[in-house]
């Protein structure tokens, strides 16, 4: 008997959370474990529920894979679809027996044969790693080339992260190709779900220090102030024993 979504869900079990998916003899558990792999929280569960969506001949599987993905890709969910639907239809059924066989599903790279998934793969590796960014630019022209999700998530990062201007226009270019005068909206979301936590980094605003509730627990004010009263109280003790030596002139006068 399969294991429930939730095992699966708390073991980390893409592999079962997969097969789940696509089990062909309960569409309840395949959109239970639709709705679990949007908890998931990484995007390389977007392929599978992409195919969900465009694959599954159930109604309430479809719309629950479709909300899941609107919450994490918003409005670039649409285009998202465009590109998983324009590599065809899939060669293999989509819904399978979920107690049969134990092929790892999740190994292939999106329906690509063992051949191109192993192409895909180093073309990845040389359009991030490749010191050498001519080569980057060539592996990044034919990664544009491919209808798969995993060349455009490596492309999009690379357009608005790489430090390389000629690598980084590169990247533009090729998703150009694929968005069109949709890919600014498109990069526009990738950069909002990526964008950290600015509070950490924000600079500390600055003081007055005309504004006494400002200055007041200064450290340095502090200090300053514990040497100035130190000053005058070495200033008073001096003028006292002054006075007390010319009294006792003086008195022995």
């Amino acid at each position: 008997m399969p294991a429930s979504i939730e095992r699966l869900f708390a073991n980390r079990d893409l592999h079962g959370m997969v097969r789940a998916l696509r089990s062909f003899s309960d569409p309840q558990r395949r959109e239970e474990a639709a709705r679990a792999l949007g908890r998931w929280g990484d995007s390389e569960v977007y392929p599978w529920l992409l195919k969900a969506v465009l694959y599954d001949d159930d109604a309430l599987v479809r719309q629950a894979a479709r909300q899941v993905l609107h919450e994490h890709l918003g409005a670039a969910l649409d285009l998202a679809l465009q590109v998983e639907s324009s590599g065809g239809p899939e060669e293999q059924p989509w819904l399978v027996d979920e107690e049969v066989g134990s092929e790892d599903l999740t190994d292939t790279e999106e329906g690509l044969s063992a051949q191109e998934a192993e192409d895909l793969r180093g073309l990845i590796l040389v359009a991030r790693e490749e010191p050498n960014p001519a080569v980057r630019i060539r592996a990044i022209q034919s990664l544009g080339k491919i209808s798969n999700l995993q060349a455009i998530r490596t492309l999009a990062s690379l357009a608005l992260h790489e430090a390389d201007d000629r690598v980084q226009r590169a990247a533009y270019d090729a998703l150009e190709g694929t968005f069109g005068e949709d890919l600014p909206a498109f990069l526009a979301s990738l950069e909002d779900e990526a964008e950290p936590d600015q509070a950490e980094d924000a600079e500390p605003l600055p003081l007055d220090p005309t504004d006494p509730s400002q200055a007041w627990d200064s450290p340095a004010g502090v200090v300053n102030e514990e040497k100035a009263h130190t000053v005058v109280w070495v200033l008073m003790g001096v003028s006292l024993l002054v006075v007390v030596f010319l009294l006792i002139l003086g008195l022995s006068g």
